[in-house]
């Protein structure tokens, strides 16, 4: 069914797209012709509509694979949220704070434009100006509505999930650079690119930062200068896993009260340079890298308040091998946490987590 809108500059009627919809909402102009009757909605107690907020979920944040997820769950979200807004002041002012606290763009993500293209059709396709306009057109229009269209929704923003595929992505950094400045809720940021060259991302963000409101950070290697920016980081993660050359010390040059820290590779200076830079450190992920070296190797991260070591299983074994190193690496692990100091100002209890093909299948509490 067609809707009917009105707006204070006339009146529209009609089938309205989604992005002409919301942009006439974030102007204030957007208002639905109520019926004469007088009924309206029942105000509901907060939780309730949390609760109703938590059966639609929003893409994980760091996230893998984007395309392991189906697309349309996440647009009914938005969807939902913009036509909850829409239904009256009440509800608008319970869920309009949850339609705009996810600025995203990623791989397979489906828009009022239709499905963004691919990563791998990017890669792939030799005119591909077409497929990366598509990327930073909606980039722009999300940035734009919390920014300029109306600036009291940046409040709202608390995770930013991008891909800049752009293969001159200069001028979209510099208005990305300039929009973190203006969002102060901004806490998770996930940067991801696809260009094969490197960025020259530190001077770009430099004029901008520091962003101190960032606290969880997730970032493939060309966006490792963007850690400079976030001195205030805990949680930081190498995108998918990876091991980049220099993460380990743009973090302890940048972010030294990281709490929780992801896959790093593990070279014979690691666990010191760790040890003695990251004292916040309370969360930590080893690989086969990291326990080739056995015990006395990882023995001066016991100098930190380690309360959780992930471990990454080795994905290629049989079930067998993979098995018995588990419990070598597992063991180990118990063994280095009871080495640990205790952190009196916390209740957890330390734990061993195992991960197999990035789900955490087993977890271990340490006595």
């Amino acid at each position: 069914m067609a809707l009917r809108i009105t707006s204070d500059k006339g009146h529209v009627e009609g089938t309205v797209g989604f992005q002409a919809k919301e942009q006439l909402l974030t102007s204030g102009h957007l208002q639905v012709r109520a019926h004469k009757a007088k009924s309206q909605f029942l105000t509901l107690p907060l939780n309730l509509y949390l609760e109703i907020l938590s059966h639609f979920p929003v893409l994980p944040v760091p996230s893998e694979d984007s395309r392991q997820y189906d697309a349309a769950i996440f647009l009914s979200r938005k969807s939902t949220l913009f036509a909850l807004c829409k239904t009256c002041r009440c509800l608008r002012s319970v869920f309009r704070k949850h339609l705009y606290q996810r600025v995203e763009v990623y791989d397979g993500m489906l828009t009022g434009n239709g499905p963004l293209p691919s990563i791998q059709d990017l890669e792939s396709s030799k005119p591909r100006d077409f497929l990366d306009r598509k990327y930073t057109v909606e980039l722009v229009r999300q940035l734009e509505t919390v920014t300029i269209r109306d600036p009291a929704l940046a409040q709202y923003v608390n995770t930013l999930n991008v891909t800049i595929v752009d293969r001159s992505p200069l001028n979209i950094l510099v208005e990305l650079a300039r929009c973190i400045a203006l969002l102060p809720n901004l806490y998770t940021v996930q940067l991801l690119f696809t260009t094969p060259s490197a960025i020259n991302v530190a001077s770009i963000f430099k004029k901008y930062q520091p962003y101190r409101q960032i606290r969880n950070i997730c970032v493939a290697w060309q966006g490792i200068p963007f850690l400079a920016a976030c001195p205030n980081a805990q949680r930081i993660a190498p995108y998918q896993g990876k091991s980049y050359q220099g993460f380990l010390s743009q973090i302890i040059l940048s972010c030294q009260h990281v709490k929780r820290l992801g896959y790093i590779l593990f070279e014979p200076e690691t666990p010191e340079r760790i040890s003695n830079s990251l004292i916040d450190l309370d969360d930590i992920t080893l690989d086969y890298s990291a326990f080739l070296r056995g015990y006395r190797y990882l023995s001066p991260l016991s100098t930190l308040y380690l309360q959780t070591i992930r471990i990454i299983s080795l994905p290629r074994s049989e079930d067998s091998v993979r098995d018995k190193q588990d419990q070598e690496w597992i063991s180990l692990s118990a063994r280095l946490l009871r080495a640990c100091p205790k952190n009196d100002s916390t209740k957890q209890e330390k734990r061993v987590l195992l991960y197999h093909l990035g789900s955490c299948v087993h977890q271990f509490i340490v006595h």
